[in-house]
């Protein structure tokens, strides 16, 4: 069933009542990488490397679709992840319609610089252009190895940079 946009989303107050009187579902997309980064590599060891597998090339692999990879033709879909940047999960900050998270608050090590979709960048993360020309290099570096990759660190280099100047 579909409800008409009107109609109004699940509010936090119905939220917060005994777990099994809450209406099901959290926010999860939003937390995903953070939570997956300060538990899984820096708790426990995973490597960046399996957490990209976990995260992204086995979704589309399971799913049939093109994506996962950086490979020469793929879609430059690309998340640039800040593996020590301190994030604090705050319901109040997120961006998702509904706002339920049994996170809110918590203090978590990592995070998402920036999001390049189909070339064009679609989000930068304001925490991390500061330190934005450190991981810059890193992106060159890799674009020199991806050409596909070259646009859309050209627009999210300028993106930044506007970003920085209005300051």
């Amino acid at each position: 069933m579909r409800l008409p946009p009107t109609t109004p989303l699940i509010t936090t107050t119905k939220k917060h009542v005994e777990f099994d009187q809450a209406p099901f579902g959290i926010t999860g997309l939003e937390t995903a990488v953070s939570l997956s980064l300060d538990r899984l590599v820096h708790h426990r060891g995973m490597t960046i490397a399996r957490l990209v597998e976990l995260l992204a090339v086995n979704p589309a692999r399971i799913l049939n679709v093109i994506g996962g990879s950086l490979s020469e033709g793929a879609p430059a879909d690309i998340t640039i992840l800040a593996p020590d940047l301190p994030v604090t999960v705050s319901v109040a900050a997120m961006r998702s319609k509904s706002k339920n998270t049994p996170f809110d608050g918590w203090q978590l090590r990592g995070g998402v610089a920036a999001t390049i979709v189909a070339g064009r960048t679609v989000y930068v993360n304001e925490k991390v252009t500061e330190s934005f020309e450190v991981w810059s290099l890193k992106c060159e570096v890799l674009a020199g190895e991806v050409p596909e990759l070259t646009s859309g660190l050209s627009r999210l280099t300028t993106a930044v940079e506007s970003r920085s100047a209005r300051r």
